[in-house]
This record gives C-alpha cells, structure tokens and sequence, in this order.
C-alpha cells in the first residue's frame, strides 16, 4: 500500500499535465503514441479519465443520464500512433486491437 502512496503524487503530475494540454489544445489536439506497454496503457487510462473528467463539466454533457446511449457518443476517440516492429509479439498486436475499441 506503501508502494501506491508513494506513487500518488506522480499520478496527479501526470493528471495535472493532461489536463493542462487538453485546456491548452483543445481535444482535437491530443493524440498518444501507444505501443501496447505498461507505461503507455497508464498513459492511455490516465488520458482517457481526464477526457471524461473534461466532457462531464461541458455544461451540455448527458454523462448523468441513465441512457447509456446516450453517452456511447459522448467521449471522443483518442487518436493513437501504433508503430509496429518486423517482428512483433501476437500478443502485444492482440493487446494494440483490444485497446483501440475502448
């Protein structure tokens, strides 16, 4: 539990600096490169709280509706660069698909 305590401060810098592009860049001006690694699905869950933190303050946002329909729409894709090698692993390739239908 230590190890998480430890961790938090790092977790709100990173917030923080997501935050601080999408308000800077707007959401049509973020994208991440992803390889499909511990450090870049972080970045991608990270991101991706921040995107739904940011839709739910518009004051337009229907994330309280009991539809959920009516918030498939609600949260845009974040664009990804997914760069393959000449030889990659199944897995990471099966892990990059799984992730891009988030």
């Amino acid at each position: 539990m230590a190890l998480l305590q430890d961790q938090a401060p790092h977790v709100a810098h990173a917030v923080n600096t997501l935050t601080e592009a999408v308000s800077r860049f707007g959401i049509p001006g973020i994208a991440l490169s992803f390889n499909g690694g511990k450090d870049c699905t972080v970045m991608l869950h990270l991101l991706a709280q921040v995107l739904r933190s940011h839709a739910s303050q518009s004051p337009a946002s229907p994330v309280n509706s009991v539809c959920p329909a009516a918030t498939a729409s609600l949260y845009p894709q974040i664009p990804c660069l997914y760069v393959t090698t000449s030889d990659p692993f199944p897995e990471v390739d099966a892990f990059v698909d799984e992730m891009a239908v988030l």
